[in-house]
């Protein structure tokens, strides 16, 4: 099970008897690959954009307010994206193996249940870009 701290679902009335509902946008926060790869199989056509980072790593933080405005961005376009954002700290170190970590933050892309790319550092011009050419698969 995760947790999830940003969600956003609505639901829009078409009949007094009916209601259809939105596909919600996400940013989850997780603390295992586990977790990730339970968010990441609900929907294998979407992209995951998923960002290793560390409570203690300031450059991890610089990535936080551009993953809240993309999301932002692409829920008002109805872009199929998630974010997820997985604590390291918390992470076992089996998890942290496996992902191939080599640096904070790290970050991948997910998209049919493979890494697409991923990059190390807090580029946002590259989150930017990897984001809107994932998307557009």
């Amino acid at each position: 099970m995760f947790r999830s701290t940003f969600r956003l679902s609505n639901t829009i009335k078409i009949n007094p008897r009916f209601l259809v509902p939105i596909r919600s946008f996400a940013i989850h926060n997780v603390n295992s690959l586990s977790e990730v790869q339970l968010i990441a199989s609900k929907d294998s056509s979407r992209l995951y954009v998923v960002d290793f980072k560390a409570t203690y790593c300031q450059k991890c933080q610089i990535l936080l307010p551009e993953i809240e405005k993309l999301n932002s961005e692409y829920e008002k376009n109805n872009k199929p994206l998630d974010f997820i954002i997985i604590d390291t700290d918390k992470m076992s170190d089996a998890d942290k193996k496996a992902a191939g970590m080599k640096g904070l933050p790290t970050v991948h892309f997910i998209k049919n249940q493979e890494v697409l790319d991923e990059f190390i550092g807090p580029h946002i011009n590259k989150l930017r870009s990897k984001v809107k050419q994932y998307t557009a698969l």
